[in-house]
């Protein structure tokens, strides 16, 4: 065949979106001339493809409920007609009515799954401006099915940065083409994140927003409310500088008196006076960043997108909280942070032919952050209080992260293929001195019981009688034997002595790079107009480990059973499975860099015969007492099976529901193990650790070494329950529902030589989960963003709170003591009675043979309540000044530099999973607004509106004075991140009210 004589043949590609800039899904777009006729249907990303067009006369037609009709003239050659069509709603009030803007709708295109969550325009108004509840918002969106790891956030394609301030963000996706080889974390929980261009029209924004403790409630554990207050600025301009460039500049700062509550039982040293400490200190912190995007326009083909973070921050009186006494109490623990980072991102995208567009992206990521502590000894009293100093040293760390990725999109026939490849490194400067000052452990456990003289109790053969006394107990004996002249050895043959002495010397410095590479290939193959099947395969290679097979393939379909009806699918069946891996960080191998037996020395003393005063020098402690790691020449990364099926359905009125099966598999889980432990049976847990105290693996004289490996793994079944309605102009509401099981092993084992012995509820097992988020407008223009969370409790552990296996490790869980009997107990009270606890929860004891535990309470036993977090924006928006200006349909239509503002296609769109620079008409992307010109928003944000108690964390050991009480309250916004723990949000308050107001032109 003689391909130079065949007739070129071109195309029209394109991106389809209303006159704010939001793009339109599922719509379709006809082109017909040259005796030929097709119809295509934009994609989830408002983008269409049509190939194969002979050079000649076409018209580009589209017709949509709610919007007036568009049609266009365009001439076809060699090379693809670039097109970016803008919509208008339609003049017609009956229409405007029914249908002001696009529903959302089902429709077999890999990337248009009716499980992911799109948000832009009006939708983002029920997401916070703080960007730390923005955090934790996202994360609750990410829900369980993102796996052990959560969610991972994209920011403009790249895996690497910080997440932006509200402002700058136009559009926000969530669990979208979960099967997609293009990204090597779970779909299911990945959030991709796109930033704002610039215009072709001056556009800005100001904002204010202030919350004031005189308007929140106070912490439930804290008795005291100090100030707090929360103030933040932002501002963003962006327009055009010439007809080939344009300018989004966005600044936003932070100034939070922030508070530290402390929920603890306080020993007075002198009274000995025992009593709770609920307070509040204030934490003031501050944030500032600002971030610049310019996006020129090389030549007709080509876009460059720059874009760059600046940020610093500051922040007092870290270190407080918890269990950590503030000032007035004796106690060094506070210290100051500060920090700062900056973000480069550069994209560049070709459309190199009709078929083929190609983009590559370059990142360049560092971050900053200081403390300058003490090296006064720790004082910690088990599930009391922690007291002396933090340890903190000087403490400093930088990171820098580099990313550089070439992805390639080509349309062959009913082929979507992309292809590419990222490669990062990441490196890692670290000076961490913590615990070069010491620590002494008071945890409580079996001790002689004293007489008033302090003398010993024997029975009647003269050996002593034990009793259970709990760290504070164990305390405040240390402290009345050391008050009536007792020696540190004599105190602790009289077991009031510290359980144990931790310290650390050596070098403290480690710097450490890593570098990975995954390329892979995806086919989206539209075998049929109602049959997608999508192929992908994805390869992980990264150094520091010795494992290379990290293969990944992924596979998807979908499928409209029947016939279209009205040219769209009711019934769409979609599923797929993929194996997805994490990669491995730096922190393990800095750690057994520096723990290694001679860099840094890490030492353990059981039932210490010395204190703060008089700590003997590291030269006479015993190797034994030395603790080292490792990491095992067979760690590997970890991965994840997973497999969705599901149906997905058109509803009347712009609606759609979906119901997902998803089984998640995943193996090889870090984990850290304890692999000099005593043999099981060997080691008496009443007795301090010895070389005639236990059989040891290595041997005694090798100390206590962690090895850091890959046994881990999870099993995990969801039934997710979807809905997406647009039922009227002015409602947008998304619901999801899931039923989650998920089992799996710690991250530390309790018994090193029985693994399975842990394998029950994960942390993830939140087994009922309901979110509701959406836009409601009401009369006279009020508009109330509802963001509402529903989840049942957390799994927690039921633990002895002492070291039962001689691991050295806190972790071992209590036995059950059935028909134990407790004086005093009255079923609602906690009551310890000599190594059994009884409680509402049930009765629980720490003697129990280790060797053989077969009454040995089950992971996670006990649930903590269930969250509700029910959070709320009203606000309205107000115009002013000359109404804007209406381009012409043809300004709409073909052509220019924009790329149709959908962020996911070059200077005038084409094929997805690139992104354009912006285009005309982007007058929604600067918040809410009007006809006007100028716009006024005003608004208050209600964070948990119901004042809802929602613990963040419970109390499981038996002999704490808070055992079954909560000790945290979870404010993150929407209950935060699923995993539980890592709020980013203010513990300051239960409930908060924010006012906001902005100004737009």
């Amino acid at each position: 065949m003689n391909l130079a004589a065949q007739t070129p043949t071109g195309g029209v590609r394109g991106v389809l979106s209303d006159d704010s800039g939001a793009v339109i899904p599922a719509a379709n777009v006809s082109i017909t001339g040259e005796a030929v006729s097709k119809t295509v249907q934009t994609q989830a990303d408002g983008t269409f493809s049509v190939v194969g067009l002979a050079p000649g006369q076409y018209t580009v037609a589209v017709a949509y409920p709610g919007f007036a009709p568009f049609s266009k003239a365009v001439r076809v050659g060699a090379a693809a007609v670039q097109m970016s069509i803008q919509l208008a709603v339609s003049a017609e009030k009956q229409e405007v009515t029914v249908q002001a803007e696009a529903g959302p709708s089902v429709s077999t295109e890999a990337d248009n799954n009716a499980s992911s969550i799109v948000i832009k325009g009006e939708d983002l108004e029920a997401l916070p401006d703080d960007p730390d509840d923005l955090s934790d918002a996202l994360q609750a969106l990410a829900g369980p099915g993102a796996g052990p790891s959560g969610g991972q956030i994209f920011i403009d394609g790249f895996s690497g940065g910080q997440l932006p301030p509200k402002e700058s963000i136009r559009e926000i996706r969530v669990n979208q083409n979960p099967f997609s080889s293009e990204y090597d974390h779970l779909g299911f929980g990945r959030i991709e994140i796109l930033t704002k261009p610039g215009t072709d029209k001056l556009h800005g924004s100001l904002s204010l927003n202030d919350s004031d403790a005189i308007f929140d409630s106070r912490n439930p554990l804290a008795a005291n409310k100090p100030d707090y207050s929360n103030r933040m600025i932002s501002a963003n301009l962006g327009g055009s500088f010439t007809h080939k460039a344009s300018f989004f500049l966005d600044f936003n700062r932070r100034d939070i008196t922030d508070n530290a509550i402390t929920h603890a039982t306080y020993v007075d040293p002198t009274t000995l006076a025992v009593s709770a400490i609920g307070t509040a200190v204030v934490s003031p912190t501050a944030f500032t960043t600002v971030s610049p995007r310019i996006d020129y326009q090389l030549s007709t083909n080509n876009t460059l997108t720059v874009r760059f973070e600046d940020r610093f921050n500051w922040r007092d009186n870290a270190g407080l909280g918890g269990t950590n006494l503030p000032p007035p109490f004796t106690s060094d623990l506070a210290y100051n942070t500060s920090g700062d980072g900056q973000n480069l991102m550069i994209t560049e995208d070709a459309v190199l032919s009709a078929r083929v567009v190609n983009e590559t992206r370059f990142q360049f990521a560092r971050n900053y952050t200081a403390s300058l502590g003490n090296e006064i000894p720790t004082i910690s009293v088990a599930g009391a209080f922690v007291t002396g100093g933090n340890g903190r040293g000087d403490t400093h760390d930088t990171s820098g992260h580099f990313e550089l990725q070439n992805l390639t999109s080509v349309v062959h026939g009913t082929h979507q293929i992309k292809f590419g490849v990222r490669a990062r490194r990441d490196g890692d400067q670290s000076n961490q001195p913590s615990g070069f000052n010491g620590s002494f452990s008071f945890l409580g456990g079996l001790a002689p019981e004293l007489t008033a003289a302090n003398t010993v109790v024997t029975d009647t053969n003269g050996n002593p009688i034990t009793e259970n006394l709990t760290s504070i107990g164990q305390y405040i004996r240390f402290l009345s034997l050391q008050a009536a002249g007792f020696s540190a050895a004599q105190i602790q043959a009289l077991g009031g002595g510290p359980s144990r002495f931790s310290i650390q010397s050596g070098l403290a410095y480690a710097s450490m790079v890593r570098y990975d590479v995954a390329p892979y290939v995806q086919d989206d193959w539209k075998l049929k107009p109602n049959l997608t099947l999508s192929l992908g395969l994805r390869y992980e290679w990264q150094t520091l480990v010795s494992d290379h097979r990290d293969v990944a393939p992924r596979l998807g379909f979908a499928w409209a059973p029947g016939t279209a009806k009205n040219g769209r699918q009711k019934t769409v069946i979609r599923g797929g499975a993929g194996l997805f891996y994490d990669r491995i960080g730096l922190g393990d191998f800095e750690t057994a860099y520096l723990n290694n037996g001679i860099n840094q020395l890490q030492y353990t003393v059981y039932n210490p015969t010395f204190y703060t005063n008089d700590v003997p020098p590291l030269s006479s402690l015993n190797a034994g007492q030395n603790a080292t790691f490792l990491v095992d020449p067979k760690l590997r990364a970890d991965y994840s099976m997973q497999a969705a099926i599901g149906v997905e359905r058109q509803l009347p009125r712009n609606s759609t529901a979906a119901v997902y099966y998803t089984y998640n598999r995943s193996d090889h889980l870090a984990q850290t193990v304890p692999i000099n432990a005593p043999e099981p049976g060997t080691y008496d847990p009443l007795e301090p650790l010895s070389a005639t105290n236990g059989v040891f693996p290595y041997g005694y004289g090798a100390g206590n070494r962690f090895e850091y490996e890959s046994g881990g793994y999870m099993r995990q079944r969801m039934l997710m329950v979807n809905f997406n309605t647009r039922f009227s102009p002015r409602v947008s509401l998304f619901g999801n529902y899931s039923l989650n099981y998920a089992h799996d092993l710690p991250s530390t084992p309790t018994d090193p030589y029985d693994f399975a012995l842990d394998y029950g509820r994960s942390n993830l097992d939140r087994r009922h989960n309901f979110l509701l988020v959406g836009s409601v407008t009401g009369p006279k223009g009020l508009r109330v963003a509802p963001f509402i969370s529903l989840r049942s409790g957390q799994p927690y552990d039921v633990l002895a709170g002492t070291d039962l296996y001689g691991t050295t490790l806190v972790n071992a869980r209590a036995a059950f003591a059935s028909g134990a009997q407790c004086s005093g107990f009255t079923g609602t009270n906690v009551v310890l009675s000599g190594d059994t606890v009884c409680s509402p929860a049930g009765n629980f004891t720490t003697a129990y043979n280790v060797a053989n535990p077969t009454n040995l309470v089950p992971r996670n036993y006990l649930t903590m309540p269930g969250l509700v977090s029910v959070n709320m924006r009203v606000y309205r928006v107000f115009g002013f000044g000359a109404a804007r200006g209406n381009q012409s349909q043809s300004n709409r239509g073909g052509g220019g530099w924009g790329g149709g503002g959908d962020g996911h296609g070059p200077p005038g769109g084409g094929p997805g999973g690139m992104r354009g620079m912006g285009g005309p008409g982007m007058g929604g992307m600067f918040g809410g607004s009007t006809e006007h010109r100028f716009n006024l928003t005003l608004g208050v944000n209600f964070v948990n509106i119901l004042n809802h108690f929602n613990p963040g964390g419970y109390q499981g050991v038996i002999t704490s004075p808070y055992f079954l009480e909560a000790t945290s309250v979870n404010t993150g916004f929407g209950g935060g991140p699923f995993q539980g723990g890592g709020m980013a949000g203010s513990t300051a308050n239960n409930r908060r009210i924010e006012f906001q107001s902005r100004f737009t032109f």
